[in-house]
């Protein structure tokens, strides 16, 4: 068999990196799971006996409706992840809703498209209306229309070496480009301005520039007026906006502004609203949010921001002027930021940046990150059939939702297309969380998750079935089957499918991948299966390209606007973007004396997530896991490179090799993401991470970043 790229529909550019040339390594690994297995041993110990497929799904179902009949069938637990994106790999949600089941959902990234959904009314994904799509993220392509990108939080050269090629031909027609990043990436290496910022400060950073904005009068006042709440009135003493009906008696709930031609209270369609100043209505003192904004920013001049970001108070003028005049301006954002405990904070303030500006639904303005999520598949009817829907909880709640049995009960778990176990804080997970389950069902490619399993499922890779996938952006792709299956390796849509016949669910189960793929594109004008097998990737129409969202300048939030001034966080204090130091990841937390240094899990170009970790061909080039330090705090430690040192706090420790950094900022250290637990002398990163949930976030979010360790020599 052979990998190699293939043009994509109208572009003519073929996409393919180190990591997808290397994908043929996984097909043929020696370490593949061939054939079902049964745990002989204690869990974690390794011991197992091969089965049969038949021993194998007879267990799986008997034990699925004995934990039923005892606990109820929300009992039984399903968690996926993203380890191959298919469609049909996601075919258990099947299963789980026709159960009642629970599927464990979320806790990664979860904090940027909150803060989307809070501000624009959608999250990063673009959502099917009767007549188009609308909402997320502007298309990557698009930056070659940007004057000015300003990569925050993100590391494209590494992570998504496809949209670094749109950056670069826009830095060829002379666009200005700045990554703020505690780390000098590669991404930064190729930038015009490198921005060190100290990690966790990134709300407050983009504070100070909206102050600096506001004070030379650079703000947007008729995007700002028009198509934001800046003008609506917020009560002084509840903190909620002014409706008519709180001034008016058999009022509407309309929004009420200060009309200046008329110096009184009206509703919002009112012909010249104030955007700034303090009213009186009817005794209710107010203030509109532009101005509450306004008020906020005060406390974040430049030079205050200095003394908490580490970024110079001139810095930070310039790039305020510079991101305010060189319009459109972009914003190219990724999950850097996204993995601290108030990372919903940062993204709302970089959100506002874009709506005081007013570039938002622009070309060439708004942000971009991981292409726009494009889902135009009838995805609903297959994963939730007559409209049945499993139970949803969210994988950060399982630490003690399953010890305590809140809300209800957990006590069997299938976990597939994941490597969770090792994505997670791994101490509580194996001492706290596993021994409450009574039954453990892994299906993988390799003893990953599945070393705690009772019974392991050996599934195909991507070449050895058929699927479908929406993806890159904004195409949808047939996965043609390339071999038939090796050893006794079934896709987890035929394991679904087996089981749920031997639970009385056949009759759900009884379509081929072909025809199931059918059913998903039947909505879709002019796409059949027979397109996708000629063509192998169709592009969807999206209302032109590059993809910009809220061209029409129309919001799914409740005001209808641009919301930065969020309601509903009024009960948490966040009804604006403030800047709270982090949670844990902070020198002002009496835990640095004792614990320095923060602790980054950044991506590297050799791993995604955990997949590729035991790939022969990269791990020639990248060998082992390394901790990367700066030098000035190696020196104070006495670690010399390549010593062997000692991360640790009080959660756990690992054991790994130093590499000192000058590129890495003082104070921070970092362990790339994606490595296994046997990679490391001792331990591993997710011993050290804390799983503390944000109550503002519907979602909770894991702050992996958010982390505090000392290093000493090994």
């Amino acid at each position: 068999m052979k990998i190699e790229p293939a043009d994509f529909p109208g572009t003519g550019t073929s996409r393919i990196c180190l990591r997808g040339l290397a994908q043929i390594q996984q097909i043929y690994h020696s370490e593949r799971l061939k054939y079902p297995m049964s745990r002989v041993g204690k869990r974690g110990e390794g011991k197992w006996q091969r089965i049969s497929w038949d021993q194998a799904l007879d267990t799986v179902a008997a034990k699925i409706k004995e934990t039923i009949r005892n606990y109820g069938s929300t009992s039984i637990a399903w968690m996926g992840g993203t380890g191959t994106l298919g469609r049909l790999a996601g075919t258990p949600n099947r299963l789980a809703s026709l159960i009642h089941a629970t599927t464990i959902t979320g806790g990664i990234d979860s904090a940027g498209p909150q803060a989307a959904q809070d501000t624009f009314g959608c999250g990063w994904w673009l959502t099917p209306d009767k007549e188009h799509f609308f909402g997320g993220s502007n298309e990557p392509a698009g930056c070659v229309d940007s004057k000015m990108i300003i990569v925050w939080g993100a590391n494209f050269a590494e992570t998504a070496p496809f949209h670094m090629r749109h950056i670069f031909d826009a830095m060829e027609k002379g666009s200005k480009t700045v990554v703020i990043d505690p780390r000098f990436s590669p991404t930064a290496a190729k930038a015009d301005k490198w921005i060190a910022i100290r990690a966790g400060t990134d709300a407050c950073l983009a504070l100070s520039m909206i102050n600096v904005i506001i004070d030379e009068k650079l703000y947007d006042e008729d995007f700002l007026t028009d198509h934001t709440v800046g003008p609506f009135l917020v009560r002084s003493d509840s903190r909620l906006f002014l409706r008519e009906s709180d001034i008016k008696r058999g009022g509407s709930k309309n929004y009420v502004v200060w009309d200046k031609s008329k110096g009184e209270c009206q509703t919002c369609d009112a012909p010249s609203p104030a955007l700034i100043g303090t009213y009186t209505c009817n005794g209710v003192e107010c203030k509109t949010a532009f101005q509450k904004l306004a008020d906020l920013v005060e406390r974040y001049s430049p030079e205050k921001a200095e003394s908490i970001t580490g970024v110079s108070a001139a810095d930070i003028r310039k790039l305020a002027i510079d991101y305010a005049t060189h319009k459109p301006a972009t914003f190219g954002l990724f999950y850097g930021l996204d993995r601290w405990h108030y990372a919903n904070l940062s993204y709302r303030a970089i959100f506002t940046l874009m709506a005081i500006t007013g570039q938002i639904g622009v070309k060439g303005g708004g942000f971009f990150g991981g292409d726009p999520t494009l889902n135009p598949l009838n995805t609903d009817s297959w994963y939730s059939p007559e409209g049945r829907k499993a139970e949803k909880v969210n994988s950060l709640e399982i630490y003690e939702g399953i010890p305590s049995g809140k809300p209800y009960p957990i006590k069997a778990l299938w976990a597939y297309n994941t490597n969770f176990f090792k994505n997670c804080n791994r101490n509580r997970m194996i001492s706290e969380v596993l021994p409450c389950l009574d039954f453990i069902v892994v299906s993988d490619r390799f003893i990953t998750s599945a070393e705690y399993a009772d019974i392991v499922l050996p599934v195909c890779s991507s070449f050895e079935t058929t699927d479908i996938h929406t993806g890159p952006f904004p195409y949808i792709q047939l996965q043609q089957k390339a071999i038939e299956p090796l050893w006794e390796c079934k896709s987890d849509f035929e394991i679904t499918a087996e089981v749920a016949k031997r639970m009385g669910f056949g009759k759900y189960f009884t379509k081929s991948p072909e025809e199931c793929i059918e059913l998903l594109i039947q909505n879709l004008d002019g796409v059949s299966l027979q397109r996708l097998r000629r063509e192998g990737a169709i592009q969807i129409e999206v209302g032109g390209r590059p993809y910009v969202p809220f061209l029409e300048k129309k919001f799914p939030t409740p005001s209808g606007r641009v919301e930065f001034y969020v309601e509903r966080s009024v009960q948490f204090g966040q009804e604006l973007p403030i800047f709270i130091e982090p949670e844990e990841g902070t020198p002002k937390n009496p835990l640095a004396k004792k614990y320095p240094l923060v602790f980054l899990q950044s991506h590297s170009r050799f791993h995604t997530h955990t997949s590729h970790a035991n790939n022969q061909w990269l791990l020639e080039v990248n060998p082992e896991p390394v901790l990367e330090i700066n030098p000035v705090d190696a020196q104070a430690r006495g670690v010399q490179d390549g010593d062997s040192v000692m991360v640790f706090n009080s959660r756990g420790e690992v054991k790994v090799k130093a590499e000192l950094n000058e590129a890495i900022r003082p104070g921070i250290v970092d362990i790339h993401w994606g490595w296994w637990p046997r990679q490391f002398a001792k331990g591993h990163p997710q011993c050290l991470t804390n799983e503390k949930i944000n109550p503002a976030l519907v979602s909770p979010n894991f702050s992996f970043f958010d982390c505090l360790v000392e290093v000493k020599r090994a």
